[in-house]
């Protein structure tokens, strides 16, 4: 009997090296460019090879001093008499770089005719068949391109920075009178006052994070800077590398691009006694070891650090450095990742914001903010200065003050230090934003009005570098070793620190040593036998404690396992059971009803517990569940959840199959669903501090409220990452089977980031139009094809798509509508899948708007 297969897992291996022979998404090199050849080519591609303050890096290369492998043909550079980085591209010319990006490179046109009319040049501009393009294929970070078109209007009209801006003064007419303005082409024309049409002309901007379309027109207007992206396969394979924070370069031997290791051999033997020697033996002061890539400027050579990183050491004892911007400065201590510093002088004393907020520490090596690779703990608030007429009450997660310096009572102005990520229609109406701000940057867990509090009652921050020597650095402290400067390769270098060897060696004493270390080894391995369980439940326990003690009082209600017996009436109404543990309803003091998660203490060395406070318990999102409590005691791990009466969502778009059921959701109803978890994950991946990836979207997690409003539950995979590095580190496959993104199987499928989430919930959405689940194989007997692939064939055959449940005519467009984005999300190359946010966008528009996604598989037929 042939049945449509949802899941086909049994032919998966077959997908999986068909995509893999196929796809031209997928990254081709097995390994890094390491010793000599990385060597050979830093030296010849990468020592000479800087114009205007731009490092010209491979795949462009800078064509008067570096070898034709150090760059790919038509990316040549050459460095203008002026000291600019040019770069000549078909159709737009000679065109000055400013910057290069993970995803794009800005550059500004040059000439008469751009200067004169930048839009009108622009839209005839063709860049088919080039390896340049305006527009973007896939949705990266912050790299995307906007699709624009003049229309013509009889009057002036009302603009809209989100939609429409203008007018275009070098496109308007005097006689007859008309305006010329830009539209976003995807906007719906249905806007436009009776007295504007369009023009039929129109083109494409490149932009990476420049705000809405009306800023990104008016940017173009007035500095004739785009950002453009490379249709080439060694663009693509870069950027994985610099997301993974490594740069990319060219192997000979294997004929490829391939990723440079961050750093070459370790320094070892005589190189590495001579610099212990140098830059180490006398190199303390106030108790603080001074370490590469700092140094101690009166007690070691320069070459035992960076320039610009010499410490002094003051008549009281204090070691010392001077910042740009920021003046001499206190060392409180150096951590893995960052700086503490406690800026002095009375201008800072006297009012520590006034004087941040009028601190700009552009083009120095010091940031208050680091660009690499996800830290715990490390980061940076941004900040603004808002003035209230009266007194309001304050929240240490997003708002603190008032502040005393600047504000005059007298006046009736208090002054706030709010979180500038914050949504700032919380203010009262009686306050208003100054325009005023800046950021801090924090080491260690802490709140938005800690953080702020402590900086003004200290004057102590935590400052990071930006250089390579101190990525550099941080690498070797994570592998517990330090870092130093090795003379012969004139780089930086690790160093293991260890005895240091003097005189003959005494055979005898070693061998006696081995002896005892034996006997010790032997002993210590059956008391670790004998006492395995109870110390690993103990290791378990003060992971736990430890990272409690990190959250101090940004963390849930703690309660006792007496307080959990009372309210869950002795675990006496059992909800369900799933792999983590068992859940109960209770009731708190209040009266508030609540669900209680009792964990396994053999899962996860307490990971399930951890991963649910760090995320969910900080959190507060109409589309979250809310974490309300917790419980720690020996053993016993307990969540306390808010307590959902409609239970999941899986009962309900699963329940279609059961004729008898009354839980059949409307079409209408299961779009306002999904618009409601695209709501939330959006928050998980843009709206927090940390990005949080979830990696378990899918049915069963998904909760309703009384009001069938969803809620994203059960945070055990979860794992927190920067949001300005998409790459996330994967030890294990994380999820279900059925949601699980392919490169979370095989890394060829491109890098694990926060595109995961998003296959998953395309997924989730193919469940809810169909009503099944992905391994269930009865959804009908036409044929065994693969059931996104019949709902793609159905789209672009324009066939009814009704599948288990039947619907209103008008419906027909809500689902076409989460047909498309769900094929969207599940395309297999990461890259090719929507951000949450363009995913909302989609939701919340037309069908007619979402246009029929690339096939995202390959056909089995």
């Amino acid at each position: 009997m042939n049945r449509l297969l949802i899941y086909p897992y049994s032919r998966c291996l077959l997908l999986l090296l068909l995509l893999h022979a196929n796809s031209k998404a997928i990254s081709i090199w097995t390994h890094d460019l390491e010793g000599e050849e990385r060597e050979e080519f830093i030296k010849d591609c990468q020592t000479n090879s800087t114009c205007g303050g731009i490092d010209v890096r491979y795949p462009f290369r800078l064509v008067n001093s570096t070898p034709a492998y150090c760059g790919v043909q038509g990316l040549e550079v050459s460095c203008s008499a002026a000291g600019d980085a040019i770069i000549t591209v078909p159709h737009l010319g000679p065109c000055k770089i400013i910057k290069f990006d993970t995803y794009s490179v800005r550059i500004k046109v040059e000439g008469d005719e751009w200067a004169r009319c930048p839009l009108q040049k622009l839209s005839s501009t063709n860049l088919t068949g080039s390896i340049y393009q305006l527009k973007s294929y896939y949705y990266y970070n912050d790299y995307s391109s906007k699709n624009y078109t003049l229309v013509k209007c009889s009057s002036e009209i009302a603009i809209d920075p989100y939609w429409i801006t203008g007018p275009i003064p070098c496109l308007g007419n005097e006689s007859p009178r008309e305006w010329v303005y830009a539209a976003d082409a995807w906007a719906s024309m249905d806007q436009l006052p009776s007295g504007c049409v369009g023009t039929g002309i129109g083109g494409w901007i490149g932009y990476a994070d420049r705000g809405t379309f009306g800023d990104l027109v008016q940017g173009f207007n007035q500095t004739l800077e785009m950002d453009v992206s490379l249709d080439i396969p060694e663009w693509e394979m870069c950027r994985d590398c610099h997301e993974e924070g490594k740069q990319c370069g060219f192997s000979r031997s294997r004929n490829q691009t391939d990723c440079l290791t961050r750093r070459g051999p370790d320094l070892e033997g005589e190189e590495r006694e001579e610099f212990i020697e140098d830059c180490q033996t006398k190199s303390t002061c106030g108790g603080i070891d001074i370490r590469y890539p700092f140094r101690l400027n009166s007690s070691t050579p320069a070459y035992c650090g960076v320039q610009g990183l010499e410490v002094s050491c003051s008549a009281a004892g204090d070691a010392i450095i001077t910042l740009p911007h920021l003046g001499p400065c206190k060392i409180i201590k150096f951590d893995t990742y960052s700086v503490r510093i406690k800026v002095e002088g009375n201008e800072w004393a006297r009012c520590p914001l006034q004087k941040l907020s009028s601190t700009n520490l552009t083009g120095s090596i010091y940031q208050l903010e680091h660009y690499y690779g996800y830290y715990p703990y490390y980061g940076y608030y941004n900040y603004k200065l808002v003035a209230c007429s009266s007194e309001i009450t304050t929240d240490p997660h997003w708002i603190s003050g008032p502040i005393p310096c600047l504000s005059d009572e007298s006046e009736g102005q208090l002054v706030y230090a709010a979180d500038a990520s914050a949504s700032m229609d919380r203010l009262p109406s009686r306050c208003v934003t100054t325009g005023i701000g800046g950021r801090i940057g924090y080491a260690g867990e802490q709140r938005f009005g800690d953080l702020v509090q402590g900086f003004i009652q200290t004057l102590q921050m935590d400052v990071y570098l930006n250089i390579p020597e101190w990525e550099t650095c941080s690498d070797c402290h994570i592998e517990g070793k330090q870092c130093g400067f090795s003379l012969s390769r004139n780089q930086t270098a690790c160093l293991i620190i260890a005895a240091r060897r003097h005189g003959t060696t005494n055979i005898g004493l070693i061998v006696g040593l081995c002896i005892s270390g034996l006997v010790v080894v032997l002993t210590y391995l059956i008391i670790l036998y004998i006492f395995k369980a109870s110390k690993k439940d103990q290791e378990i326990r003060i992971k736990v404690e430890q990272f409690l003690a990190t959250y101090g009082d940004a963390k849930p209600t703690r309660y006792s396992f007496s307080d959990i017996k009372k309210i869950t009436i002795r675990f006496k109404n059992k909800l369900g059971q799933g792999g983590y543990g068992s859940v109960y309803k209770g009731e708190l003091p209040n009266g508030i009803p609540v669900a209680v998660k009792m964990l396994k203490s053999s899962k996860g060395q307490g990971q399930e517990f951890t991963n649910e406070v760090a995320t969910i318990g900080r959190i507060h999102h109409i589309n979250i569940t809310r974490l309300l409590g917790f419980c720690s005691e020996q053993s016993t791990r307990a969540l306390v959840y808010e307590f959902m009466p409609n239970e999941s969502l899986e009962k309900y778009i699963f329940s279609r199959q059961d004729k008898g059921s009354n839980k059949s959701l409307s079409m209408e109803k299961l779009l306002n669903i999904a618009i409601g978890i695209a709501r939330g994950i959006e928050y998980l991946h843009q709206g927090c501090e940390q990005r949080i990836l979830h990696f378990d979207i899918k049915p069963h997690n998904i909760l309703l409220d009384y009001d069938l409003n969803p809620k994203i539950s059960d945070f055990g995979l979860a794992k927190l990452c920067s949001r300005d590095i998409s790459i996330v580190t994967m030890t294990a496959v994380r999820g279900t089977m059925g949601y699980i993104a392919p490169e979370m199987y095989c890394r060829n499928f491109g890098t694990v980031s926060y595109k995961s989430d998003v296959y998953s919930f395309g997924m989730l959405l193919l469940e809810m139009i169909g009503g099944r689940k992905n391994h269930d194989p009865e959804i009908g007997r036409e044929s065994e094809i693969y059931y996104p692939e019949w709902v793609y064939d159905r789209l672009v055959e324009k066939q009814d798509l009704v599948l288990a449940m039947e619907i209103e005519q008008n419906d027909g467009e809500i689902l076409q509508k989460l047909s498309k984005v769900a094929l969207w999300c599940i395309q297999w190359s990461p890259t090719a899948r929507p951000t949450m946010t363009r995913v909302l966008h989609m939701l919340l528009g037309s069908s007619e708007e979402v246009h029929i996604p690339p096939k995202p598989f390959v056909s089995q037929h």
